[in-house]
């Protein structure tokens, strides 16, 4: 069974897809795996695809991989379920889990996570969550987990 590592920029999913190689689970074949750059010369150990499928979906919420959209731009696209877009990113999503001969399930798990308010444009960040009140003006970035059943 392929074992997908899924997480935000910067989160440690090159370690932690490594390490589920090391330990002799599959994370897919070598020419599916994002290629070693210089600045990660050891590779990523990531699915290409599987990368390139969390930008389109960062893109249709006005985000990328560097720079997350913002919570309600998020809850504005996954709100219209007509978004066609909406629904082809899915239908890509189901065919990458087929074509590693597993299906995507219910949810079985969903974790609300941290939330990093801050100062607009800064680059603080905590395990916990933080809460700048520095400034009136905030930036607003949620980490959540959705767990799904594979079958």
């Amino acid at each position: 069974m392929q074992v997908f590592v899924l997480g935000m920029h910067r989160s440690g999913t090159s370690l932690l897809s490594r390490l589920v190689h090391e330990l002799g689970l599959f994370v897919g074949e070598a020419e599916e795996l994002m290629p070693a750059q210089p600045c990660n010369v050891e590779g990523f150990w990531e699915r290409l695809d599987v990368s390139e499928l969390n930008e389109q979906l960062l893109e249709l919420a006005g985000g990328s991989w560097d720079c997350p959209p913002p919570l309600r731009s998020l809850e504005a696209t996954w709100s219209r379920a007509e978004n066609g877009e909406v629904a082809a990113a899915c239908d890509r999503a189901r065919a990458i889990a087929w074509e590693a001969g597993v299906g995507i399930g219910a949810i079985t798990n969903a974790d609300t996570g941290t939330f990093q308010i801050t100062a607009p444009n800064s680059t603080e960040a905590s395990d916990t969550g933080s809460y700048d009140t520095r400034t009136i003006d905030k930036a607003i970035t949620a980490v959540m987990a959705v767990t799904f059943r594979v079958e």
